[in-house]
This record gives C-alpha cells, structure tokens and sequence, in this order.
C-alpha cells in the first residue's frame, strides 16, 4: 500500500509533467509570433538599380552585372542582389515581385524574361515596365555590355524625372544665399530621393519569406550501450527576410525501448522536442544552416509485475546541442533535407527492475534524419 508521503510525492510529479508541455507550447508560440513578425525598415539610401538573379546564375546574369557596375559608375548609384524564388515561373509572377522591391533604395528593378529573349526593367517611379531585347552576338560580353548601356540611359532619365519633380515644389532658401550655377560637366553625378514606398496589400505576404514545413525518417543513438532507435521527424520552420537564418521547431517521435526482467518488464518512451536558430548559407539550389539547439524530452516509463501489479513514471530532461542541415532544393517548393544533431542531456535517467540498472538514457545523444521540406 502507498504511504501518504509517496502519494503526495507522486501528484506532485503528475501535475508537474502535465504543466510542462503547456508552458513549452506557450513559449514557442511567441518566438514563431516574434520571428514571423515583420522585419523593421532599414534607413533610407541612395536609389539605385535592384537585380533579381536566379537560383542557378547563368554566365549571362554574372556579366551583365558587371557591366552595370561599370556603365553607371558615374551616375553613384548603388546595385543590389536579390533571389528570385524558385516557385516563381512566369513573367507575370516575376513582375509582381518585382513591385515589393520597390522602396526608397531602388529606383530600377531587373529580372530576365522566362525564355531569356530580352531584360525587363520596371520604373519604380511610374510603375512602368520596358522590355529591352536581346539580339545574340557572337560574344557574350558585347550583348551584356549593350543592355547595360541601356539600363544606364533609363536609369538616368528616372533619376532626372525625380530630380525635376522634386524641384517643383523646392523649400524656401534664404534669401542672402546666391543660386547655384548649373554644372558644365553633361555627365554629372545625379543624387535623388525615391517617393515613398508603395504600401503592401494587406493579403499579400513577402515572397522573400516564408515558412517551412517538413518530415523524415530518423535513426539516433546515445552514449550508453543502448543500440539505435529509429523514428519520424517533424519540422516547422519560419524563414528570415531581413537577415541570412531560420528558426526551426523540430519534434521527434522515437521508437519505445522495452526491457524484460525475471518477475517484471519495463517500457520506456521518449519525445524529445526542441527549438533551434540556424543562419543559412545559399549556393544556387544548395542550402546550409548550422545552429544552436535547446529542447526538453519528456520520459515515460511504465513497468509491470507478472502479478498485476502496475507503476508508471513520468519526467523531463533537458538538452542543449547543435544542429547542422543540407538542403537542395528539388523542384519549385520541394526540397530534399539532410540534418544532424547532437545534443547533451540533462539529468540522465536510469531505470530499474528488481533493483538491477536495464536501461539508462545516456548523457550524449546523435539523431541523423533525412526527409523532405515544403516551402508554404
């Protein structure tokens, strides 16, 4: 018969494994709530050329940057990359990501057409779109260097065209300030400020992020003389826009460890599930991450006599670790994912039957999985 005290003991053990799932489940909603909320603005810069680029880079993506560089060198505007997600297909859907680009530090967008046939450059300005076409050469570096001459010409016309607008409605100088005389060089250096970003519809989410959604198959080991377990992993991921990483939610169902003794068995499950920060690293379709992990596995173990007689036992050890992860990306929003991790596990438990040490869950523990991720 239970004593008092072993009763008391036993429902505060209860009530604590019970409150323990609730509060996890509370604080993983609000690091996915804080990550999935929108990023906040940089500071404003110089307007300047923004170039969407494949997942892949063609040799011809590669030279016609080079060449912008070099034809607008004089106009001091900055150029920068960005990916074009692979989902992304059509001419039309290239097009509408081509308008969230547009904020205070673009003035041009590009992005090659589906068929590379011509270079689309859309006036962030007016909202209007030119099709420059591409007439093949014999050389490469002739074709690129003849687009890049005409993304310089459009280039300066926006900027002039925002220079002019702006120099309607000037403030008042003072009036003992002489005017400036107008530059004698015709090339000048042409410096303007955008016009307020085009604020996003309220339905319409940035395709430059997003949230990841994955399973596979799992096989882990620990410290102790305990073989391998096999399993399924499940993953939920919220992909950063304004900065290279990913937070991950990752859950493990692994495979019950049964012991048998003399005069009675033991069954032992273990869940562990975990959070983790990962900064990534792209090369066309190849993706790396390598990050810190932390996480609680939750213990159940249940023994039975040849008698009838019952126990069960639950608790919680608590694991702190790093996770590293491949990706390639297969198809649109398909992907192939290897990961790795390797964690330490604390307290370690060890669990007995007619008094003799059958199982223990050692200190260090590896799980290798491989499965396939959903870009949502």
């Amino acid at each position: 018969m239970a004593t008092p005290s072993t009763t008391t003991r036993a429902a505060r053990i209860a009530a604590r494994s019970r409150n323990y799932p609730a509060v996890l489940a509370q604080a993983l909603l609000q690091l996915l709530l804080f990550a999935a909320s929108p990023p906040r603005d940089p500071p404003p810069r110089d307007p300047g050329l923004w170039l969407l680029e494949r997942n892949d880079r063609p040799p011809a993506e590669a030279a016609l940057l080079e060449a912008l560089r070099i034809y607008t060198r004089d106009l001091d505007v900055p150029i920068s990359i960005r990916r074009l997600p692979a989902r992304l297909a059509s001419d039309d859907a290239k097009r509408g990501f081509a308008l969230l680009q547009c904020d205070p530090r673009a003035s041009l967008v590009l992005w090659w057409k589906s068929d590379d046939s011509g270079l689309r450059v859309l006036d962030c300005a007016t909202k209007r779109e030119t099709l420059l076409p591409v007439f093949p050469t014999d050389e490469l570096p002739v074709t690129v260097q003849i687009l890049a001459l005409k993304v310089r010409g459009l280039l300066a016309d926006s900027l002039s065209a925002l220079s002019t607008t702006q120099g309607r409605n000037p403030a008042v100088p003072p009036q003992n300030k002489e005017p400036e005389a107008p530059p004698k060089d015709p090339v000048s250096r042409v410096k303007a400020e955008a016009p307020p970003p085009k604020p996003p519809a309220l339905n319409e989410a940035r395709p430059d992020r997003g949230v990841d959604v994955g399973a596979g198959y799992v096989v882990g080991t620990t410290s102790t003389k305990e073989g391998f377990r096999q399993g399924l992993s499940l993953r939920l991921g919220v992909v950063f826009s304004s900065w290279p990483a990913e937070l991950e939610f990752n859950g493990l169902i692994l495979g019950r460890l049964r012991r048998q003794g003399p005069e009675s068995s033991i069954l032992v499950r273990e869940v562990p599930f975990a959070i983790s920060l990962s900064p990534r690293i792209e090369r066309g379709k190849w993706t790396f991450s390598m990050g810190v992990r932390a996480g609680v596995h939750f213990l159940t173990a249940e023994g039975t006599n040849r008698d009838g007689r019952v126990g069960a036992f639950q608790d919680v050890s608590f694991a702190l670790g790093t996770t590293e992860q491949l990706r390639y990306a297969a198809w649109r929003r398909y992907g192939l994912q290897l990961g790795f991790s390797n964690e330490v596990l604390l307290p370690t438990r060890r669990f007995t039957l007619d008094r003799e040490e059958v199982l223990r869950i050692g200190l260090l523990q590896w799980n290798l999985s491989l499965g396939v991720v959903v870009r949502l």
